[in-house]
């Protein structure tokens, strides 16, 4: 390719990426609208595994980085009687759908990880409950973590465009892109 075709090829690519993420579900359907926080969301976390708040307390840390300069930042919350915008767990994936009752909401699950959205009136977001299965080492745990607490931010869609992406989906990657 010449150098013309590159540039263009690499627009068409981010933009395709954009796209994708920001309009589109987990299921495909394009959505009317992005969903969204009006506020920066607070976040609750619990495991019974003490290592996996270290990974969670890590992951936070560099979400609040990337969103550095926006204005919007993610705040650990503990339990008390509020509680949080964002849930996350660490735990036995069979536990899914119990905790998915307990939050009302259903949600998009895989092998992995799990989120769940409850919205307003405005469908803005209201509440969400990100879940990691405890069945992987710390490093995966905190790949999963990562990948579900930003999905919980408002951007659902996975994408396959990008392989060293966040957002890879690894059954949709087709190393075409």
């Amino acid at each position: 390719l010449m150098m013309e075709d590159y540039r263009e090829w690499n627009k068409y690519k981010e933009w395709r990426f954009v796209r994708e993420v920001l309009l589109y579900s987990k299921s495909d359907k394009q959505l009317d609208r992005i969903h969204r926080w009006t506020l920066s969301p607070n976040i609750n976390f619990v495991s019974e595994n003490d290592n996996d708040q270290a990974l969670f307390n890590d992951v936070v840390s560099e979400l609040n980085n990337v969103l550095t300069g926006t204005g919007f930042k993610i705040a650990v919350d503990y339990p008390g009687p509020w509680s949080p915008h964002i849930f996350a767990i660490v735990g036995k994936e069979s536990r899914i759908p119990e905790i998915a009752e307990i939050k009302g909401c259903n949600g998009l699950t895989d092998a992995r990880g799990y989120i769940c959205y409850r919205f307003w009136e405005d469908r803005s977001l209201k509440r969400a409950a990100v879940w990691a299965s405890e069945d992987y080492d710390q490093k995966e745990i905190r790949s999963i973590l990562l990948a579900e607490i930003f999905h919980a931010l408002g951007l659902v869609k996975d994408s396959a465009i990008y392989p060293d992406s966040l957002l890879l989906e690894t059954e949709l990657y087709d190393p075409m892109y």
